[in-house]
């Protein structure tokens, strides 16, 4: 039996999408496994605890209030929290963050082998028994956070059965230049791929099943007590992977309704971003099969209930999403989705808007980053400022949450282009909401290489700007947040337990333009 397992992650309201796609994968081959996603058993441990199953139950009510429901959010926060600390962990921005400073495989692997109360805090949710001789478990680590506990449970399989252990995910392909160092120094792990190729499991196995000399895989191999590597040989045939959720109990997430993630394809369709390093796991952008994504949310649709559709694409094409948006009309899907994607005249559209206001969408969030155009093109973001300003506004004006994210101390960025950013986030009419952040390099981004920042002996996958703003810039942020304008809405923005909430809440509830007082 192939075992595919999740480990409880950033988000508690819907599965993370790689193991669904990778079993789809499999049964596609017509081979069999077992999903398991251990987000679901965090949860039932906490739901132990009265005061917790309360909240769950309160939260899943359809009479609730849109102000009890963010209380609800909030309540569950504060618990998460507080059974955290009893680990010594944090909850830091709805995350799990291990107080200790392990960023080499030495300081992995020590604090592996030492006796830590962190450790434990998923320990009685690591069921093994049900592992036989022979079979393969795959976890995938998809954050940083999660790889000591995906060795901790691997070490405990090991120990029980004779089970190959393999791993994966995006957190493991951001390290890849680590990852021999790991496995010459770590022997419970057999098998590490890199790269979003969902095939790539299979091909593992076969390799091992059937003691081939080759492995068509982006991957480190343990073979007769040697590591060995290989490389994917490009396929031309379409990828024709959808997710595969069955296993899952969807209903114990913790979400109103039932929301599941879906990709329409694999990487940006622009990826030119200078900042940005989400091309990296998927390594170029690859329509997936728009029909028989449209036929699986059918699937779910009729079948498990589902009221919501969050897309994790990096970067959705208009194209496709409108094609999507039109079959759900025409199914008579009654569905709530929302997505992330880029300024582009498909938006300025009436037309498209209206329908994909009544497909259900309920959030679209922009990339638009800065509000200096200058600043963009040193981005390399491909966008002008004046056509984001006016795609916004045409998108307003439907029933659609409009959201960008931004940035400020991007390099050689002048202070006036950082307030004017700040200004316009203050004074838009046009957005109900927004991220802002302060600009840090991120391993394998092309500013990053481009800098000649060498980050191979560290695990950590961000690098603060140590520029001479740096403190400047933190100040400024921390500023802008305890304005007056902007204080409420971060206030119910903090109160999400993640996105999809987004889906059943009214844009009239959260708006920016509620809570904040607008300038012409």
């Amino acid at each position: 039996m192939i075992y595919l397992y999740s480990l409880p992650g950033l988000n508690l309201t819907y599965p993370e999408i790689t193991n669904p796609m990778i079993k789809g994968n499999l049964k596609m081959n017509k081979v069999e496994s077992k999903q398991v996603d251990l987000t679901i058993d965090f949860i039932d441990l906490l739901s132990q605890n009265k005061e917790f199953a309360n909240l769950v139950k309160m939260l899943k009510s359809e009479d609730l209030l849109f102000e009890d429901r963010l209380d609800c959010n909030e309540k569950i926060r504060i618990f998460i929290g507080d059974f955290l600390k009893q680990y010594n962990l944090d909850y830091i921005k709805k995350k799990i963050v291990l107080k200790k400073n392990i960023n080499t495989i030495d300081k992995l692997l020590e604090f592996l082998a030492t006796s830590n109360k962190e450790l434990e805090v998923f320990d009685s949710i690591f069921n093994i028994n049900h592992f036989k001789e022979n079979d393969y478990l795959y976890i995938n680590v998809a954050y940083d956070f999660q790889f000591p506990y995906a060795l901790r449970l691997a070490s405990k399989v090991k120990k029980s059965k004779n089970v190959k252990i393999i791993m994966g995910g995006n957190y493991l392909t951001h390290i890849k230049e680590n990852i021999l160092e790991f496995m010459e120094k770590y022997d419970d792990v057999d098998a590490i791929h890199f790269y979003a190729s969902y095939d790539s499991l299979l091909n593992i196995i076969n390799f091992y099943d059937n003691s081939l000399e080759s492995c068509n895989a982006d991957c480190f191999l343990r073979v007769n007590d040697k590591i060995v590597s290989f490389n994917s040989k490009s396929l031309a045939n379409k990828d024709m992977t959808v997710p595969d959720f069955s296993d899952l109990a969807l209903e114990k997430y913790l979400s109103y309704k039932i929301v599941v993630p879906m990709l329409l394809s694999k990487g940006c369709y622009y990826g030119k971003c200078n900042f940005c390093a989400h091309h990296y796991f998927y390594r170029c952008n690859e329509p997936l099969d728009i029909n028989k994504i449209c036929e699986c949310v059918l699937d779910l649709y009729n079948n498990y209930a589902v009221k919501g559709v969050i897309f994790v694409d990096e970067c959705i094409n208009p194209k496709n999403i409108l094609h999507f948006a039109s079959y759900l009309i025409e199914k008579n899907i009654k569905i709530n989705w929302l997505m992330e994607t880029r300024i582009s005249d498909d938006y300025l559209s009436d037309e498209n808007c209206k329908l994909l206001e009544k497909s259900g969408c309920k959030l679209i969030t922009f990339g638009v980053e800065s509000a200096s155009q200058r600043v963009l093109n040193l981005m390399n973001k491909g966008i002008e400022f004046k056509k984001a300003k006016a795609v916004l506004k045409k998108v307003h004006a439907y029933n659609i949450i409009v959201s960008s994210t931004y940035m400020i101390g991007y390099p050689n960025e002048r202070k006036y282009e950082m307030y004017k950013t700040l200004n316009f986030l203050k004074k838009c009419k046009y957005l109900d909401g927004f991220g802002l952040s302060v600009f840090n390099f991120v391993r394998n981004s092309k500013i990053a290489i481009n800098s000649n920042i060498d980050g191979s002996k560290s695990l950590d996958l961000i690098y603060s700007y140590k520029g001479q703003n740096a403190q400047y810039l933190h100040e400024k942020l921390v500023n802008f947040y305890s304005n007056d304008k902007v204080k409420r809405y971060k206030m119910l923005r903090d109160k999400v337990l993640n996105r999809s909430d987004y889906l059943f809440l009214n844009k009239k509830d959260i708006s920016l333009n509620k809570i904040c007082n607008k300038e012409d």
